[in-house]
């Protein structure tokens, strides 16, 4: 995984939307694609449905402290908050794959039509709806190899 990848992805590697509702499949790789459809099509209120809830939390963090550093309220206008960061996606997605074991917490693979991939956390919900984790996924940590 390499960062290039999340900037052609998304553009920024810090990433903010609010509160939507969205109805989430019951599969890990479905509801992986669908996060990105929704990301492309910039549908703001959809795609912070399908993120898992620490990383809405994050999220609200950050767009509260970039508001108050620009003498602003923080928003709650999703389109707003992608505005505020830049969010798009780069690149049609070609493919999901599990690239893990089943169970409630799964690694999934999204290959773009470019070649590129990346891996994703996804989280079983209590409902069970699967939501993504994308922000562990942009940390340094996450894109870079420990040296030996």
């Amino acid at each position: 995984m390499t960062p290039s990848l999340f900037l052609r992805l998304f553009g920024v590697m810090v990433l903010a939307l609010l509160p939507g509702c969205v109805d989430a499949p019951t599969d890990p790789r479905a509801a992986a694609r669908l996060f990105f459809d929704h990301l492309e099509r910039g549908e703001a209120d959809a795609v912070w449905g399908l993120l898992i809830p620490s990383d809405q939390t994050r999220l609200r963090a950050h767009q509260a402290q970039l508001a108050a550093a620009e003498g602003r309220a923080p928003s709650e206008d999703p389109s707003r908050i992608l505005r505020d960061f830049g969010i798009r996606q780069l690149g049609r997605v070609d493919g999901v794959t599990v690239a893990s074991r089943p169970g409630d917490s799964v690694e999934v693979r999204v290959t773009l039509k470019e070649g590129e991939s990346a891996t994703f956390r996804m989280d079983k919900q209590p409902t069970g709806v699967w939501k993504l984790g994308l922000l562990d996924a942009l940390e340094p940590s996450a894109t870079s190899t420990e040296a030996g």
